[in-house]
């Protein structure tokens, strides 16, 4: 076995000690590269049980309001530009009559 570690070994039994270590070095080699490839897996598989990255929901703005709306709210009838909620709520406030839903702390809730 030494022989296919380390050619230059004449032979294990010449040298079991200088074996020994050969085997084990490559053997931490070994299960250095093991565990990257195992955590690589449960990352991946982490990643896909968290599904695709979530569709971000989609609010509309007017050209000239300061307010965010649903599809279908009556104040978009002179314009209707769509915009990723997160981008909107930043930089407008939910309008009071459709009630779009607002960013919480973590997630997008209904305004209630």
């Amino acid at each position: 076995m030494c022989r296919s570690l380390a050619p230059e070994l004449e032979s294990w039994e010449s040298n079991p000690m200088a074996c020994r270590r050969i085997f084990e070095g490559r053997l931490a080699i070994l299960v250095v590269i093991v565990a990257v490839l195992a955590f690589a897996r449960v990352t991946h598989q982490t990643a896909a049980a968290a599904g695709s990255p979530a569709r971000e929901t989609i609010v509309y703005v007017t050209k000239t309001g300061t307010k965010y709306h649903v599809d279908g709210c009556q104040y978009l009838r002179q314009s209707k530009i769509p915009m990723p909620l997160s981008q909107a709520a930043r930089m407008y406030g939910p309008c009071s009559r459709c009630r779009p839903p607002v960013l919480g702390p973590l997630f997008a809730v209904n305004a209630d």
